[in-house]
């Protein structure tokens, strides 16, 4: 398989991945989670399930309401790897953005919290 055709299978996945991330973090409910309720659902009101219920928690739990920057990461690496552009630059700078992010992310939640 070349290349190219490889970046288009990539790109494909940060984008589903995206969306299930997206998808679990709109429709978290704290009363899916045994961690939060001493009565859980039977069957989660996620739209990704007991998976998402758990990834959507966990999320949440570490880093709060800035967790829907993650999708929003995933979505531009998968733009840039199915379009071909050069990753080596942008997946410096975009790490470099998601460090900051978690940075600002832990500052606020000690003076906001």
């Amino acid at each position: 398989m070349n290349q190219e055709r490889l970046n288009e299978v990539f790109g494909i996945l940060f984008f589903a991945a995206a969306t299930l991330l997206f998808l679990s973090l709109t429709s978290f409910s704290p009363s899916d989670l045994p961690l939060y309720t001493s009565a859980p659902h039977e069957t989660p009101h996620n739209w990704v399930g007991k998976v998402g219920a758990v990834v959507g928690g966990a999320l949440f739990f570490l880093f709060g309401t800035s967790s829907f920057l993650i999708p929003v990461v995933l979505l531009i690496w998968g733009f840039l790897k199915f379009f071909g552009h050069d990753q080596k630059i942008l997946s410096i700078r975009l790490w470099a953005g998601l460090v900051f992010w978690l940075a600002t992310s832990s500052l606020l939640s000690l003076f906001f919290s």
